[in-house]
């Protein structure tokens, strides 16, 4: 016959665990009572101006105060002769520059070069003028719709990685 034994000693119940773990759950109930959802910290609002302009100027004029952006040493655009010429429609886009002397440098390299299949009628230098100054493009070719200066780009242009028509209508 098995030995059984009628008797089994029972096993202490471990209060100080039970212990423990309550007044963790205990203080995380408090915390959250007591500090639901606020910002740790908030900034105000500055409604105050970001920047000084001295009234006592000492004699001495503060020059440029009347441009709206930057690049204030380019000619205007007044001086430079841009011919609008009002066939121009579509074109392939090959450089962009606020500098219009960039432009010109580029124009020169394009039809200087040993290799080169540009003509002077073929490039053109758009305008676009917005509130940080202006931007000189240089395009080329016109094209009567953007499908054909894309058939074009896709055939003959293996000068540029990327080819962007520009609706030079929409320039103005």
């Amino acid at each position: 016959m098995a030995k059984k034994s009628l008797f089994k000693k029972r096993k202490k119940f471990n209060y100080n665990k039970y212990f423990i773990l309550g007044f963790i759950i205990i203080i995380i109930i408090i915390f959250f009572y007591y500090y639901p959802n606020q910002a740790y910290f908030e900034i105000p609002d500055f409604n105050e101006s970001y920047y000084i302009v001295p009234e006592d100027k000492g004699g001495e004029k503060i020059i440029n105060q009347d441009k709206k952006g930057l690049h204030l040493s380019n000619p205007s655009v007044d001086k430079i002769k841009i011919f609008k010429d009002p066939s121009l429609k579509f074109s392939i886009q090959v450089y962009t520059s606020d500098n219009y002397d960039v432009i010109k440098n580029m124009i020169k390299s394009m039809m200087n070069s040993v290799d080169s299949i540009f003509s002077s009628d073929d490039l053109y230098v758009a305008l676009l003028k917005h509130n940080f100054g202006n931007e000189f493009f240089l395009l080329y070719k016109n094209f009567n719709s953007r499908n054909e200066a894309l058939d074009h780009c896709d055939k003959y242009v293996y000068f540029l990685d990327n080819c962007i028509i520009v609706n030079v209508q929409n320039l103005e």
